[in-house]
Parts: C-alpha cells; structure tokens; sequence
C-alpha cells in the first residue's frame, strides 16, 4: 500500500498524466483548447481512496469534477426503493455542472478504486464564465452528455430480456459505452 505521502511526491507525474488523460477523453476533449486550458489553469487535483466520497447529493455548492484516473460511484439521490441507481464512471468523465445552473447537486460520487480527480471551484469556474460568456456553451454540452448517459442507463434497466439487460448494464458499467463521456 502507497501512503498518502508517497502519493503526494508523485503527484507532478501523475497530474501530468492525468491532464493527458482529460485532454483526451470525454467532454473537455471535445472542447477548443483556450476552453481546455482555462479549465484546466483553475483546476485543482485531489487523490482519493476507495470509499472516499468526492461529492454528495444535496450540496448547494461545488463546481466541477473530473476522473483523471480510476473508477468512481455515480449513486442519485431519488432510486428505487429496491435497489439503487448506479453507475461506474471512468478517466475522462466529468459532471457537477449543477450547482453552475443555481440546482443542487443530484448525485453523490464515490471512489471505487485509487483516484486522482480534478475539482475545478465554483467560484473560479462562474468567473470564468463571467469572463468568457461563450464558454457556457460547452457547460450546456456537459450537460447533455450527462443527459445522454442517464438515458442510456434506463434504457439497459429496462430492457424486456434479463440476459439483454445484464449485459447492457455490464457494458455500460465496464465503460465500453461511454466514448463520449
């Protein structure tokens, strides 16, 4: 096991890593790169362990959050009485837009494995934003990815054929689905 101060020294390399990794994949890879490099310039990198909550549903405030590296927990803050609703998010996605659009966050995020992850502050990004009104074209295309994600997850869990919507959860929750996101 790395201890916390072991993962901090190797921090540099791995945030070098990481940014490669969200310049890549998901959402901000589709962005233009002065979108990217702002971002980016006002963000700041965390590590998590396994269990380790990185946001909760309910939260007034918070600003937006990126996997770097790792797997997280999606759960929403309404499910079904029986079972949860869940998803696996992976390096490359994005989310936390709501709070930006004056709504509290619907879902908590949990790390499943090691992570490095991105918080990029609230206040920072609305300046941001402030500064560069075009840039909230590509938050409202944020949220349509998330949309787009949320439907596909009601689309495996309600599939008629249980081995159909096994394997389309699998799919999904493995990340072979989401080359987008």
């Amino acid at each position: 096991m790395v201890s916390r101060g072991e993962l901090l020294h190797r921090m540099p390399g791995r945030v070098a890593a990481g940014r490669d990794v969200l310049l890549t994949r998901g959402w901000l890879s589709t962005t233009p790169p002065a979108f990217q490099e702002a971002l980016l310039g006002i963000a700041i990198w965390h590590t998590a362990r396994p269990g380790e909550a990185i946001t909760r549903a309910g939260d007034a405030e918070g600003g937006l959050i990126a996997v770097a590296s790792g797997t997280a927990e999606v759960a929403a803050e309404v499910g079904h009485p029986d079972t949860r609703f869940v998803h696996l998010v992976h390096a490359g996605f994005w989310g936390g837009h709501r709070p930006l659009l004056g709504r509290p966050r619907n879902a908590t995020v949990v790390a499943r494995t090691d992570m490095l992850w991105v918080l990029v502050p609230q206040r920072a990004i609305e300046q941001l934003l402030k500064e560069e009104p075009l840039f909230w074209r590509y938050i409202a295309q944020l949220s349509d990815l998330i949309y787009t994600m949320v439907v596909q997850i009601m689309v495996d869990l309600t599939r008629q054929n249980g081995l159909s919507r096994t394997a389309g959860a699998l799919l999904r929750l493995a990340g072979c689905r989401d080359h987008e996101l």
